[in-house]
């Protein structure tokens, strides 16, 4: 028999008595060191997916506004009947609206025709708390393509 002449595990006395809990309380340091470290990268990554979602939506509003634009320079005879202060029905007109409504949260399109055929297309969305935001694109359509 060698060791501790076969009595088990042996209380052994600390060298060092005034160090005794010090290696759990740098563990519970480091755990909450890495704790702090994994919620900040969760809090920057909800923040990333909130800049892609506003930028899905901002080229969103770019294409949809680029769309109407290119759908008028086709139909140039019926221009007036894209103004949104139109009260007519114009089915060009009236499905780019709906269009815009179902691709942008709380979307929102209007379009006015000043003279020399001026066109302005605003664009209006609002995601879930968040603010308002705009697109605005103007054009002069005349001529032929």
């Amino acid at each position: 028999m060698y060791g501790n002449g076969g009595f088990g595990n042996v209380l052994k006395v600390s060298r060092y008595p005034n160090q005794r809990g010090v290696m759990l309380i740098e563990a519970l340091v480091a755990v909450l060191i890495f704790i702090i470290g994994v919620l900040g990268i969760i809090g920057l990554q909800a923040k990333m997916v909130s800049n892609v979602s506003e930028a899905k939506y901002r080229s969103d509003a770019a294409y949809l506004a680029d769309q109407i634009v290119g759908r008028m320079w086709v139909d140039q005879a019926n221009l007036a009947q894209y103004s949104t202060s139109n009260v007519g029905s114009y089915a060009n007109r009236d499905n780019w609206i709906t269009t815009v409504a179902n691709a942008l949260p709380a979307g929102v399109a209007t379009i006015t025709i000043g003279a020399n055929n001026l066109v302005t297309v605003n664009v209006s969305w609002q995601a879930a708390g968040q603010e308002l935001h705009r697109y605005a694109l103007s054009t002069q359509i005349q001529g032929r393509i």
